[in-house]
């Protein structure tokens, strides 16, 4: 059964990239490019505090092109610093901003592209008509793939192209972290497996309440209209609430209801487990870095330059496990639209 689904996943994965992102390599290269750039410059702000803060914790005086400065005393220092990190900043947000209006770009073009290809395969093969039951339920079943499932893969093509910015903050950050704490940040790599752990069965029941939702969707809408027919014919009649009690009470409308609750609330889980794991992690760095700290009498800009990075990484590490999940919650309509073209 595990191996199984790992495939069926490795196989949804593997049609997502190739569908759409080798299919615009092009755009995608240049989003890559952009918000590459884009976390590039906020880096270079960072490298440069941390120069700066080492000098002048240090007293040691600064050459640059020529010129020798002292840190702690040069106001042309700290104004030239101050208009550097501006413009490395306002670079950084207009490659992030044309970044992601690319992505907001080819979301669209995908989804327009997915859309037409389910006329496409209509119109060139009518035997997909008569493979399919006919009716207004195969009707729905085509408008559902070209106007639904389309729009869902679109989404998750957005989602894999924003995950290329926290996901090289993230390898940034974690690399200065270990530059400066190799040990410290060795341990708390550790401990972050456990919530590596966590967060792969949150997708995992992310992606079952999903699929539990869609199956029970037709149920759903039958009950639904099974209620809404039983009123329109007592239409003048006093008629007792308890229908609608025992709707909601139970059956499939229930239990699609609790489906959509436990896909909704994986997503608050998982943010809260990242949560208590940040403030376990401060906690730690502090004790350790602040005990050596006072007993060296040194380093306060080195502890507060690590909590920043930290910072960094675990909220770009939070924000690649909120993109995830969220493709496991589109995992069932992709994968309806998937299993049609091929």
């Amino acid at each position: 059964m595990f191996i199984n689904r790992i495939s069926r996943y490795t196989s949804f994965a593997r049609w997502v990239l190739f569908d759409s992102l080798w299919r615009w390599k092009l755009s995608v290269l240049t989003i890559l490019a952009a918000s590459v750039l884009g976390v590039g410059f906020q880096v270079a702000v960072f490298g440069f505090l941390l120069v700066y803060a080492e000098h002048f914790a240090a007293g040691e005086l600064i050459q640059f092109a020529g010129v020798v400065v002292d840190p702690r005393t040069s106001i042309g220092l700290s104004v030239g610093g101050g208009l550097a990190v501006t413009m490395l900043l306002l670079l950084s947000a207009l490659f992030i901003y044309f970044s992601h209006r690319r992505i907001l770009r080819m979301r669209l073009e995908y989804e327009e592209f997915c859309a037409k290809r389910v006329f496409r395969l209509l119109r060139e093969g009518g035997e997909l008509f008569s493979a399919m039951e006919s009716g207004q339920g195969c009707e729905n079943y085509l408008l559902r793939l070209a106007k639904g499932d389309s729009k869902f893969a679109a989404r998750v093509l957005q989602i894999l192209l924003a995950l290329v910015i926290p996901g090289v903050t993230l390898v940034v950050a974690t690399t200065a972290g270990f530059y400066l704490e190799p040990r410290l940040s060795l341990i708390i790599a550790v401990l972050g497996s456990v919530l590596l752990i966590y967060q792969y069965r949150v997708n995992r029941l992310a992606a079952h309440h999903s699929m539990r939702f869609e199956q029970l969707a037709p149920a759903a809408s039958a009950e639904y209209r099974k209620l809404m027919q039983h009123y329109k014919h007592q239409a003048g009649l006093v008629v007792s609430a308890s229908m609608e009690e025992r709707l909601f009470a139970g059956g499939a409308v229930r239990k699609q209801l609790d489906a959509r609750q436990g896909r909704l609330r994986s997503v608050v889980n998982s943010s809260l487990v990242s949560g208590l794991f940040t403030a376990a992690v401060v906690g730690l760095i502090l004790g350790i870095m602040g005990v050596g700290i006072i007993r060296d009498g040194a380093g306060w800009e080195r502890l507060l330059i690590y909590v920043v990075a930290l910072r960094f990484a675990l909220t770009s590490l939070q924000g690649v496990f909120s993109s995830l999940t969220a493709i496991n919650r589109f995992y069932p309509q992709v994968r309806r639209y998937m299993d049609f073209v091929l």
